[in-house]
């Protein structure tokens, strides 16, 4: 107990000498400037406490509400469909037309009987084959038989037409009657015995009754 008064006591002392030492500094300061005036002793500079200055809140300014009425509206609109850009058809080739072959000129033929039946000389291969055209020879047949057949499209008169086996110019047979379009015809041999050669090429050719070379087939 004793030391507690002890302690409370010296507390109280040790506060009265800080309150007086406080008071000491001050008059000691208030007394600097005098001193110095007479001429008095070293001066300890005293720091002064220079108050803060409060700062005042500066006001941040509110903006203006902006007004609808100063816009125009602005107007979205969907974008058109995309146009499907056409597949090309693919043209046809023309398909090409055959050229009509026009049949070849062939002199008419006279209404004389026959000129001459006559098997000699060469015949032509080169012979037109039209309107008629010698299509086989039967050089085996017993009798021998050559076969013709109209190529055109009309009907052809052979009377007086006659064939040649031109390997030994020798005459087949003369020929009568008329050939409907595209028909054909065997002629027999009217010759007394074979003529045509089985064992090696014999030319037979067509003549007209006017002598011209109608067919060839080279057998």
């Amino acid at each position: 107990m004793l030391r507690r008064l002890l302690v409370v006591g010296l507390s109280i002392v040790g506060g009265l000498l800080l309150i007086q030492h406080a008071l000491a500094g001050q008059s000691t300061a208030n007394s600097a400037p005098a001193m110095a005036r007479l001429g008095g002793g070293t001066l300890t500079p005293t720091l002064a406490l220079t108050p803060t200055a409060t700062l005042t809140p500066t006001a941040i300014p509110t903006a203006a509400p902006i007004s609808l009425d100063n816009y125009l509206p602005i107007v979205v609109k969907a974008p058109p469909p995309p146009t499907a850009t056409p597949t090309p058809i693919p043209t046809a080739s023309p398909i090409p037309t055959a050229t009509p072959i026009p049949p070849t000129s062939i002199p008419p033929t006279p209404t004389l009987g026959t000129v001459n039946p006559s098997c000699d000389g060469a015949a032509s291969s080169a012979a037109p084959n039209y309107p008629v055209a010698i299509t086989n020879v039967n050089k085996a047949g017993n009798p021998e038989t050559v076969t013709i057949r109209n190529t055109s499209n009309q009907a052809v008169d052979i009377n007086n037409w006659w064939i040649c086996s031109m390997t030994g110019n020798q005459r087949h047979a003369i020929l009568s009657g008329t050939l409907a379009p595209g028909q054909t015809l065997v002629v027999v041999s009217q010759a007394n015995g074979p003529i045509w050669n089985n064992t090696a090429t014999d030319p037979a050719a067509l003549y007209r009754r006017d002598g011209f070379q109608v067919g060839y087939r080279s057998q």
